[in-house]
């Protein structure tokens, strides 16, 4: 019982020796205290706009570099493109060329085993003189010289 009424004893003394700090903090409170306690305050707020500010150029610059990044892509695959356009027209081009030798050699051929023929050279001559096969000079002669 002893123990319990030094405690309360204790707690009282320190509550009034608290009231007592807190009554002399706010005496002694002058006008320096309260304008830095202000200036303080602003400079904080200050801080945070400008924090808030830069974090708002941030996003913007991320947004246009990204816009620029997807830019240059889709100036990538737009060249990818017209290089594979070039490429098949130009493959295009080239099967056309070949087409056109193959068709202007067959009718050298054609004319060849034509005046071959009308010279008349039998077929097995004219197969000999142009170096092609029987099989081949009968199928011209069937298709192209009747």
């Amino acid at each position: 019982m002893f123990l319990i009424t030094i405690n309360v004893i204790a707690i009282k003394k320190e509550k009034k020796s608290f009231s007592k700090a807190m009554d002399n903090a706010e005496e002694n409170i002058n006008d320096y205290s309260i304008e830095i306690l202000n200036l303080r305050k602003e400079m904080a707020e200050t801080i945070l706009q400008l924090q808030m500010e830069i974090e708002d150029l941030k996003e913007s610059i991320n947004c246009k570099s990204i816009k620029i990044e997807d830019l240059e892509e889709e100036k990538l695959i737009e060249d990818k493109n017209e290089e594979k356009l070039k490429e098949r027209s130009e493959k295009k081009i080239e099967e056309k060329i070949e087409e056109n030798k193959v068709e202007e050699k067959n009718n050298v051929k054609i004319d060849e085993v034509k005046q071959l023929i009308d010279k008349g050279m039998d077929l097995d001559q004219v197969a000999q003189h142009l170096q092609i096969g029987k099989g081949e000079l009968l199928l011209i002669k069937e298709l192209y010289l009747k």
